[in-house]
């Protein structure tokens, strides 16, 4: 996995008190959930942030990621 830029590190640290309506980019969801960047872009529904700029929604995380832990 790359290094994610002083942005992305500040995001993840924020991730906790974002709402679940929040976007985050694809390399800050790929750290979250311990993945790469590419299994984000695969196999997670994306939003788009920008011109050329994807994420995933901070609340579809969560959900996945407490249904995860759940199984």
């Amino acid at each position: 996995m790359s290094a994610l830029s002083a942005h992305h590190q500040r995001l993840l640290e924020i991730l906790p008190q974002l709402p679940d309506s929040a976007k985050v980019p694809v390399p800050v969801a790929a750290a979250h959930e311990g993945v790469s960047p590419k299994t984000i872009r695969r196999r997670y529904p994306l939003v788009q942030m920008g011109e050329r700029i994807k994420g995933v929604s901070l609340g579809y995380l969560r959900r996945h990621k407490a249904g995860a832990s759940a199984a």
